[in-house]
Parts: C-alpha cells; sequence; structure tokens
C-alpha cells in the first residue's frame, strides 16, 4: 500500500487533471518517510494529460542516483503499475535521451546559465515540465540556487517542493514559497494554506512510525566531564575552564566542553562504547551498518584508521576522497567490495538511503535542528528486505549529552513548525582587543542515559544495570535500553506482535538503471569495433570505418545515443558487417 501522503499526493495530481488552477504542490515529509516516491506517482498520474516531462532537481549527485533508482524500485512499479524511467543528467543537450525525465543538481543548474542555449531552459519552452525540487530550502531567495531555478518555475506546468523541514537558520527566506507575517517570537513562518492553487501535504515523525515507513530511534547519550584553556594569538594563556557535567552548564561552557570532548578521550571512549553495542547488534541483525559522523577531515582519517585495526571494512565519504560517491554505494551495498561502516564530515547526512545502516555515532559538534535531524535520519529508515520485522528493527543514535542536542531531541518530537530564523548556539567571541584559541586538555565519558520519543528517559545507574543484564543474557544489541527497561518493570514478555510489514506476493524486482544499461551497452559496443584489434594501421583504419558507419545511421556519437539506439546497434550487428 501507499503511504498516506503518497496517497494523498496521488490524488492532488488527479484533481490537477479537473481543476486548471491548482499547479503548487507542498510536501513537507519527515526524511526516511518516502519522499521519493512522489516524482514517480507525478510523472505516472500527470504525463501526457497535463505534462510532456519530469524534472527531478537535488542539492546533492547522491540524490541525483537515487532520483533514477527510485523509477526503477520494484515497489512502486508494482503498486502502481508504471514502467516510466528518468536519466541522471548534468548539462548534455539532449536532457531526456528518449526517458519520461531527467534528475539533475542544483549546481549544474548555476552552471547552465553559461551555456548558449540553455538546456534546461530550452526543454522547458519546448515540453511541458513537471519541476520537482528537493530538499528546496536550499534555495535561498535571490540567490545563486535560485537565480539558477528561477527561468524553470516561470516556465513549468506544475510545481512540487517536498522537504523533510523547509526552515533554515540563516535568517534567510526560502525561494518559491510564501510567507506569514512574523511572529511574536520574530521568525517568519512559512504559508501552508491549501488554496485554490497551491496543496500542502505534511507526514511527520509519528505518521511515518505509525505506518512503519521509519523505525523507532533509540538515543544513547553520554555525559562528560572537560578541562581546556584559552591561549592568546602569542600562546599565551590567557583562561582555563572546566565542566564536571553538562547538566548546568552555561552555553559558552557547554560549547568549549564540547569542542573538547570532540578532540579528546571522549570522543574515543564514545567511538568504543558505540562499536561495542553495533558487533552485538550484527549477531541479532547481520545486515547492520555503523555510520560515524564526525568534524574534520582529519578526525575522520583517525577514525577510519582505529576502525580498521578493529577489523571494519571501513570508508569515508568526504570532499577529499577521489570516489566519496563510490564509497556511498559500497555502504549502501550496491557496488563491491561491500563495507561494514563509514566515516563522513556531512556528505552523507543528507539524502543517503541506506535501511541497512541503524547504528550512528554523532562526534560533531553541529547543533542545527534541521542539520541534526537530516543525520539522524540516515539510520531510521525501515529495512523491508530484513528477515527481522518492524518492531525487531531501531535505530540506536550515540551521541554527546549536551543540552543543544536535547533540546534539538525536543523540537524534533513536539514537530514545530518550519520557519526561518533559528538561533544556533556557536563558539563564544575572544576577550576584547586579542585574537584567542580554545585548547583542548583532556575529558572522560561520565554518565550514561538512554532517550527514546514516547518514554521517560533510562538514567545512568539503572542504564548501567540494565547494560550489564544484557551483556550476561547475551541479548545485548539485540533490544534497546528503553525496551529492556520496560521488560523488567513489567516482568512478562512482549505483547504479541503485531502483523507489520509489506506482502511479498506479487512484487516486482527492482531493474538496472538506465545510465548502468546505457553504460553496459556502450561497453558492448565498444568491444565489437575493436574486435580484431591489432596495432596495425589497418586495424585502426577499420575502427575508424566502425565509427564512421554509426555516424551515418545516426548522426551522432556513442556517448549520446540513446538506448534504444544503442540496442539498435548491437541488434543490426551494424560493426560485424564494417570489413
Amino acid at each position: 500500500m501507499l503511504r498516506t501522503h503518497q496517497t494523498e499526493f496521488l490524488e492532488i495530481c488527479r484533481q490537477m487533471k479537473a481543476e486548471r488552477g491548482l499547479r503548487k504542490v507542498i510536501a513537507l515529509v519527515c526524511p526516511g518517510g518516502g519522499k521519493s516516491g512522489l516524482p514517480v506517482i507525478a510523472a505516472h498520474e500527470l504525463i501526457p494529460y497535463i505534462a510532456d516531462a519530469i524534472a527531478w532537481i537535488t542539492p546533492r549527485d547522491n540524490l541525483r542516483t537515487q532520483a533514477e533508482e527510485a523509477f526503477t524500485g520494484g515497489w512502486l512499479r508494482s503498486t502502481i503499475g508504471h514502467n516510466n524511467e528518468i536519466r541522471i543528467r548534468k548539462n548534455e543537450p539532449d536532457l531526456l535521451l528518449g526517458k519520461i525525465g531527467y534528475a539533475t543538481t542544483y549546481n549544474a543548474l548555476i552552471a547552465a546559465r553559461s551555456y548558449r542555449p540553455n538546456p534546461h531552459v530550452a526543454l522547458f519552452d519546448q515540453k511541458r515540465m513537471v519541476l520537482f525540487l528537493d530538499e528546496p530550502q536550499h534555495l535561498a531567495l535571490d540567490e545563486d540556487f535560485s537565480n539558477a531555478v528561477k527561468p524553470l518555475v516561470e516556465r513549468c506546468a506544475v510545481l512540487v517542493l517536498a522537504s523533510g523541514g523547509l526552515s533554515r537558520n540563516d535568517n534567510k527566506r526560502c525561494a518559491f514559497l510564501d510567507y506569514l507575517p512574523k511572529d511574536n517570537d520574530d521568525r517568519y513562518l512559512v504559508d501552508l494554506s491549501n488554496t485554490a492553487t497551491q496543496a500542502v501535504i505534511k507526514y511527520g515523525l509519528s505518521d511515518a512510525t505509525r505506518e512503519h515507513a521509519i523505525i523507532k530511534i533509540n538515543f544513547e547519550l553520554r555525559d562528560c566531564a572537560a578541562e581546556w584553556e584559552i591561549e592568546s594569538e602569542d600562546g599565551e594563556l590567557l583562561s582555563d575552564g572546566q565542566i564536571e557535567t553538562f547538566d548546568g552548564a552555561s552555553n559558552i561552557d557547554t560549547s568549549k566542553g564540547l569542542m573538547t570532548a570532540l578532540n579528546t578521550e571522549f570522543s574515543q571512549s564514545l567511538l568504543t562504547e558505540a562499536l561495542e553495542f553495533w558487533r552485538n547488534r550484527r549477531r541479532h541483525n547481520p545486515r547492520s551498518l555503523f555510520l560515524v559522523v564526525v568534524p574534520y577531515i582529519s578526525h575522520a582519517e583517525r577514525v577510519q584508521r582505529y576502525l580498521q585495526k578493529l577489523g571494519l571494512n571501513v570508508g569515508i565519504a568526504t570532499s577529499d576522497e577521489d570516489d566519496p560517491k563510490g564509497v556511498i554505494r559500497r555502504f549502501r551495498q550496491k557496488q563491491q567490495p561491500y563495507l561494514d561502516a563509514i566515516v563522513t564530515v556531512a556528505m552523507a547526512y543528507e539524502g543517503m538511503d541506506a535501511p541497512q545502516a541503524d547504528t550512528l555515532v554523532c562526534l560533531t559538534h553541529i547543533r542545527s535542528r534541521e542539520w541534526i535531524e537530516q543525520m539522524l535520519h540516515r539510520v531510521t529508515r525501515h529495512d523491508w528486505q530484513n528477515k527481522l520485522p518492524w518492531e525487531q528493527q531501531f535505530a540506536t543514535i550515540f551521541a554527546p549529552k549536551d543540552k543543544f542536542f536535547i533540546e534539538i531531541m525536543e523540537q524534533i518530537k513536539a514537530e514545530q513548525a518550519p520557519f526561518v530564523v533559528e538561533e544556533v548556539p556557536g563558539p563564544p567571541p575572544p576577550p576584547p582587543g586579542s585574537k584567542s584559541t580554545t585548547r583542548a586538555k583532556q575529558s572522560k565519558l561520565t554518565d550514561r542515559s538512554a532517550h527514546t520519543f514516547g518514554d521517560p528517559p533510562v538514567v545512568p545507574n539503572v542504564h548501567d544495570i540494565l547494560t550489564d543484564a544484557l551483556k550476561q543474557a547475551e541479548i545485548h544489541g539485540a533490544i534497546s535500553i528503553t525496551s529492556a527497561k520496560k521488560f523488567f518493570d513489567a516482568m512478562s514478555s512482549a505483547a504479541q506482535k503485531p502483523t507489520a510489514g509489506q506482502a511479498d506476493a506479487d512484487v516486482i524486482d527492482d531493474i538496472e538503471p538506465p545510465s548502468q544499461r546505457e553504460r553496459r551497452l556502450r561497453d558492448r559496443i565498444s568491444d565489437l569495433q575493436r574486435q580484431g584489434y591489432d596495432k596495425t594501421p589497418e586495424a585502426q583504419a577499420r575502427i575508424k570505418r566502425r565509427g564512421q558507419a554509426m555516424w551515418k545511421m545516426f548522426h551522432k556519437g556513442v556517448g549520446e545515443m540513446t538506448e534504444k539506439e544503442l540496442t539498435a546497434v548491437l541488434d543490426a550487428r551494424l560493426l560485424w558487417m564494417v570489413p
């Protein structure tokens, strides 16, 4: 069955075919809730009735890849009965390549402004287009991203803006959204009214959990004692500071204590505890994967070396790596050799779809609700291919127990309305008249507690007792600490599990994405073209003649041929016939 918001969107698409004025949809779907199904539904319902093709614009390359895969996924092909495909593109002249649509990035649209003609604008001038803007909070009003998208918004037949959260923390409004007047807290709220021209869909954390779109989230938070020094630009000691606990510390001391903790002993202690939990978790869930988010590239490299020494196959996905997208594909079990774990400095936090990942270590100082929420939901996907039922799948997040993180947890739980202005604590200003730096001295992990949405937290002393009991029973990692407390409090077996999950019957298997099929066809043509090559002038001339034969037939090179044209080259055995 479709999820609630997907069914609602399908009905809106059908309503569009009957009502000329309705042409804009805002979809607020929590990360992991199935937002990527909306463009597939839009293409199936709206083409060819009020649109000819669809353009899916994403903020990142990995999301662009997943956009193509969304159209080849077997579940939606079975559920709504579609056979559409889209292509990954940048700024090529033929963006569709014979498909129903294409996926590109906001960065590609910026680069395309220097093209004559701009291929995206040219396509939107030629065809009625559905424009799907993924995570439009990246489009600040009157900045480069939004200016590059604006010509497409002005030309599109239907505009869909879909996001896990439309708020920004830089006091800027998002383009292509309407806002209400400032509220009493001096914030601009997005106008989420349903009108004759705009439809709004909301699908929050509680909705996604209730419908098993995401799994339950458990937080393993650790308190900290830390010491630091503040030095002048010349290395002179200006002052020192310390905290015995995050509880009750000022914002400034919390910020300094957090930075100290992440760069000293606390960081390794938290990572070690999380790794022990994950090893136990994998005994009960062999598909479980381990994700670590750190503040700096140098930190990522240290964590990778540490995990490799402990026998993990671990990769790094940062901007410094040669093939970060390949690392993410190996982590998603889409490309061999597969990885057990991945360390990232933010690259993977938005849009990475790896349902097997269920354990995350947050070793970053960033405390923006939008950022943290996106990061958390990298490990909350329901793993439909897992033999464990939904009730036995859960996400575990290991993080510092600082006040900022706890406040964000409460905001996520409350599912507050999206807004623009948000105060995010930062490092304190240096003393007047001097430039200073904070030098971390030492830290240690102190108390442990467990938290989840909807249940009281498990306090430190009880947490330790339950953890030891689970380890002695050899079920540490099989259930969360909060679930264990419920069990011991009730002193009875868990209630009979409700039937959950997706029926296996009549589900179509995923098919190979078109870009991979085209790459395979081009490789076969290249092999045929070079058949009999022996480095002689005659062989080189033969390759040239075979290339000319393809050009005469299609008036384009192999790299620009559609899948149908590539198949025709092979089916006609054209290259075999050219001597």
